[in-house]
């Protein structure tokens, strides 16, 4: 294998450690907003649903 294929593979694996942590912790942050908002939705006095 040639030096430059390996530094290569090298680097893709820490591009998809990067891009993917930061996606995984927006997705998380979404799901948390979500069951919050819907939470708050659901047992919320009737008179005060938007």
């Amino acid at each position: 294998m040639p030096a430059d294929l390996a530094d290569a593979t090298g680097w893709l694996a820490f591009a998809k450690i990067a891009m993917g942590t930061p996606l995984t912790a927006l997705a998380l942050l979404v799901v948390v907003w979500a069951f919050r908002r819907s939470t708050k939705r659901l047992t919320a006095p009737a008179g005060r649903r938007r």
